[in-house]
């Protein structure tokens, strides 16, 4: 995926994708999506499975934000601006991955619960 990507970015845009805080990030991403839509398919409470439905659309919504605005990397010329543009989408990518994490943890206890009830 990154080569797709690298090909429509030039040069610090491109060199950004292998940032490897904002990469960690990302595959974080990717895998908390994966780990959530697994665990949807088990889930017996439709009002659970919607909010898992609802955060799964809004992480590839988040996704697809990052991946379009790395397209406006300041340039190499100013490193800082540079720096500073990948920290703050590595803090949007953090925050997002949190509320992912807190919605499996919710979910798995609601139908550990509800298998143990």
């Amino acid at each position: 995926m990154e080569t797709s990507i690298q090909y429509t970015m030039s040069g610090s845009q491109a060199d950004s994708l292998f940032n490897p805080v904002w990469s960690k990030h990302v595959q974080e991403s990717f895998d908390l999506y994966h780990e959530l839509d697994v665990l949807r398919d088990t889930i017996l409470d439709p009002d659970t499975v919607q909010e898992i439905d609802d955060c799964l659309q809004h992480l590839l919504f988040t996704l697809n934000a990052v991946f379009v605005d790395m397209s406006k990397a300041p340039g190499p010329v100013d490193q800082e601006a540079l720096a500073a543009f990948m920290r703050q989408i590595s803090r949007r990518l953090q925050a997002e991955n949190h509320s992912v994490k807190e919605l499996l943890e919710r979910a798995r206890k609601a139908e550990n619960n509800l298998l143990a009830g």
